[in-house]
């Protein structure tokens, strides 16, 4: 019985550091070996948009050319660099 109880309470620790991970914890005992305890490098810089009014003198074809390579750093940085379009 106390075999039992040791067990599920291993069971509730381990839901808990998960959920703690999820919210961005780190632990000191963590095991960096895991690939799935790593934590991603992102580069958490955010791509910021110019003024519109420097772009008024940009032909249209140079505004979607401009649009497009802002929307696939944007789509990058937010995760989604794998959509098209």
């Amino acid at each position: 019985m106390v075999c039992l109880y040791n067990l599920g309470m291993k069971r509730r620790v381990a839901d808990f550091k998960m959920n703690a991970r999820i919210q961005g914890c780190t632990f000191k005992d963590d095991d960096t070996s895991d690939p799935y305890n790593q934590i991603p490098s992102v580069d958490a810089k955010v791509p910021l948009f110019g003024d519109p009014a420097a772009y008024e003198e940009l032909s249209e074809d140079e505004r979607n050319e401009m649009t497009q390579k802002m929307q696939g750093k944007h789509k990058t940085w937010a995760g989604q660099g794998f959509l098209k379009g």
